[in-house]
């Protein structure tokens, strides 16, 4: 009778280890040096910009940019996004942050002239060539919005007296040319 005991016991005892091997009860000498590696995680935080602009002119935006990785960052490109693939890089606008360093930056860009008039798609592009070592791009990394583009001289409030929808709705003033030169480059 005792024997027996001692049998379940030790069986008791191989299928409670074999149950917690895939648990962490074994080790390993492999150890995963990505884990352990600096990194760079740059958060694009606080943008701000008006809600409409005209073609041509300036668009002000500030916005700010925080490492929150373990490692220092390199000078940073950053790329403007703006609807029908219009792309502008500002090459070293971000500088080098410390690790859990921040900063605010205010700069403008020009609308070119072939920028897609109306409402439509506005993005921010941190390190879009992944200049930085150990980059992460999943947190924080872009900032996804709108923004209203007019035509040259057109106010907001005009642009949208000409979209209100009714029977008189004039948006051939919305595509006609205001500009000098709007042809694609």
């Amino acid at each position: 009778m005792h024997l027996i005991n001692q049998k379940r016991i030790w069986w008791i005892l191989a299928i409670v280890i074999i149950a917690y091997i895939p648990y962490g009860f074994a080790t390993s000498d492999v150890t995963d040096s990505s884990s352990l590696e600096p990194s760079v995680d740059l958060h694009l935080q606080n943008v701000k910009y008006p809600s409409s602009v005209n073609i041509g002119s300036e668009l002000p935006l500030t916005f700010t940019i925080e490492n929150k990785g373990s490692a220092t960052s390199e000078k940073t490109n950053m790329q403007i996004m703006l609807s029908n693939n219009v792309a502008m890089i500002l090459p070293d606008i971000i500088p080098s942050l410390e690790a859990g360093e921040s900063i605010e930056i205010t700069t403008t860009i020009q609308v070119p002239p072939h920028a897609s008039r109306g409402k439509g798609f506005f993005q921010v592009i941190i390190d879009p060539s992944y200049q930085n070592r150990g980059y992460v791009s999943s947190h924080n990394s872009y900032y996804h919005s709108t923004l209203l583009i007019l035509p040259e001289g057109m106010s907001a409030k005009r642009y949208k007296e000409l979209t209100n929808p009714g029977p008189f709705t004039k948006i051939t003033e919305l595509n006609r040319d205001t500009g000098s030169s709007s042809a694609c480059p």
